[in-house]
């Protein structure tokens, strides 16, 4: 018997009401409410052979021990069959149109992507639903060709709309692993806000190393003055050294000439002394004529006497009396004036021999002082000696000193020459981590504008690091790296989270209204902080506000506990 082959019909838009969204899964699978009507017939047809299905099903999973593992790691198979038997008798009896069927297969896709278990291998599960469903449906509709086409058109439309729903969750459970692991880059790299500090740091070092530099040559040019100034002080050191022996051996020539002539005026104190007692013998000498002398002239009167007794007898003897009278007055007259000149004489030996004496006491006298004197030169020049040999130890020492010194500058040289080097890498470093940053953060947003269908505990988690990444664009700021606009840094509602919490106000909060009204509070907190911080810089770039920053980490803090709160809320409720 034959029979007409029936072709599709043309492709119109779905009449069974549902969203947009879904509306277009079941436009593209050409699914009508009359392939609805069928599922209670497929679901009666297949209930009797769901637990077979079921038993077949992990039969042939538990062949791969990659799979078996995975079953072992997270549930019992017992369990798994139950399940398996509830998820495909639900696929043909749960109202489509619903939010909840949605959902519920969303979530089934997500949970067996966390645990691994990848979408080939899910896809495969369909086989063992069509190994028992279409030789059912043959046995049953074989006279009825086009029931059995239509029902099983329908069972397979609803497969394939199950397998896309749950496809889908697949793609975005690794795209929400995905923006996950991007997150906890991002967050490993916005940890890395030490390169504030480091940057300061190096800043600091390299002021310093430029401090040091200057100073060191500072220090080795004076130095070099001072080795200078050494050098200078042990050659006048040597010629001060060299004069005080050449004036120390004057000094010699001119006591032993002192004690010569000190010997000398001994010589002459004992001449001048024989002079004197010649003189006085003199003096004596002059006493025995002048006694001569008046005697003769008494004798020479006694003649006179005499020869005038005599007569003219006697003249001539008068005659010759008064020639010896007038020898005798001579001689006298001549002897007092020789006593005189041998007075004078004496006095005048007398008082040189006291000048003799007086000289030679005070030469004395000045013997004992340059020999005084002379010992004194001598300690001097002996102290010269030593202060010539340091001095030259000093001039020696600061040559060295030198030498050190303009090592020390050259090395203090390089050291700023690596200072500022590291400077420049700290900032090309601090400047690399923050483009890193920002690559991360557009990766993530790009992967968190594909994720549609994100329940509130994954948006949550995604959500949290947006206080993080607040101050990190402030670090950034602060560092010249980063531009931000104050006026979006204000508003809470330009953020990501602010968008959702936004989204959930609007969808009603039903769960927990308080627990969003504290997140929504402290998100608020948070921006008014980070603009406030940004203003202060604004006008005053130099300006200490660390209180600040501490109230920025602590509502960050704050804002991912409520958040949690809010999520353990939500989920319990």
């Amino acid at each position: 018997m034959s029979m007409e082959t029936r072709m599709p019909e043309p492709i119109s838009p779905t009449d069974v009401p549902v969203r947009d969204e879904m509306a277009e899964k079941l436009m593209y699978l050409q699914i009508f409410l009359r392939d609805l009507g069928l599922r209670h017939e497929i679901a009666a047809m297949i209930a009797p052979y769901l637990e077979q299905i079921a038993k077949r099903h992990y039969d042939v999973l538990e062949l791969y021990p990659h799979l078996q593992q995975i079953i072992d790691g997270h549930s019992r198979r017992d369990r798994l069959e139950k399940t398996f038997v509830r998820y495909f008798r639900d696929l043909f009896l749960t109202d489509l149109t619903t939010a909840e069927f949605y959902e519920w297969r969303k979530k089934i896709g997500k949970r067996h992507s966390r645990i691994r278990v990848t979408s080939e291998w899910y896809a495969g599960s369909y086989v063992r639903l069509f190994e028992f469903l279409i030789p059912v449906a043959v046995q049953t509709y074989r006279r009825n060709p086009r029931k059995l086409a239509d029902l099983l058109l329908a069972s397979i439309r609803m497969a394939l709309l199950d397998m896309q729903l749950i496809l889908e969750a697949y793609e975005e459970a690794t795209q929400f692993r995905e923006t996950e692991k991007v997150s906890e880059v991002l967050e490993a790299v916005i940890a890395m806000d030490a390169i504030a500090p480091a940057k300061a740091c190096a800043f600091t070092v390299s002021e310093e190393a430029e401090s040091i530099a200057a100073a060191t040559q500072q220090l080795s040019a004076s130095v070099q003055d001072m080795a200078q100034s050494s050098i200078q002080l042990a050659e006048y050191a040597h010629r001060v050294l060299e004069e005080a022996n050449e004036g120390g051996h004057m000094a010699q020539t001119a006591m032993e000439g002192i004690l010569r002539l000190n010997d000398s005026f001994g010589y002459l104190q004992t001449k001048f002394g024989a002079l004197e007692e010649a003189a006085s013998r003199i003096s004596g000498m002059s006493d025995v004529i002048r006694r001569v002398a008046d005697q003769t002239h008494l004798l020479s009167l006694n003649a006179a006497i005499e020869a005038a007794h005599a007569g003219e007898h006697g003249r001539g003897f008068r005659v010759v009396a008064s020639e010896v009278r007038s020898l005798a007055t001579q001689t006298k007259e001549q002897v007092a004036e020789m006593e005189k000149v041998v007075k004078h004489v004496q006095t005048a030996f007398r008082e040189m021999a006291e000048g003799i004496a007086k000289t030679a006491q005070e030469i004395r006298q000045h013997v004992e002082t340059a020999q005084t004197a002379s010992g004194a030169l001598q300690s001097v020049i002996e102290h010269m000696h030593r202060m010539n040999d340091f001095t030259a130890s000093v001039a020696a020492n600061t040559q060295q000193q030198a030498a050190a010194t303009e090592d020390i500058a050259r090395r203090t040289a390089n050291v700023l020459e690596n200072t500022m080097a590291i400077r420049e890498k700290v900032d090309a470093l601090g400047a690399q981590i923050y483009e890193t940053s920002v690559r991360s953060n557009d990766l993530r947003e790009g992967l968190l504008g594909n994720l549609h269908t994100l329940d509130d505990d994954e948006r949550i988690r995604l959500a949290q690091l947006e206080p993080l990444l607040l101050k990190w664009w402030l670090h950034n700021a602060r560092m010249g790296y980063h531009a931000v606009d104050p006026s979006r840094l204000a508003d809470p509602r330009r953020c990501q989270l602010g968008q959702w919490l936004e989204r959930r106000r609007e969808s009603g909060c039903s769960a927990d209204p308080s627990a969003w009204r504290t997140a929504k509070a402290l998100h608020d907190q948070l921006h008014e902080v980070a603009a406030e911080i940004l203003g202060i810089w604004a006008s005053h770039p130099e300006a200490d506000v660390r209180d600040r920053m501490d109230a920025l980490d602590r509502l960050s803090r704050d804002v991912v506990q409520a958040l949690e709160a809010f999520s353990a809320r939500t989920t319990s409720g």
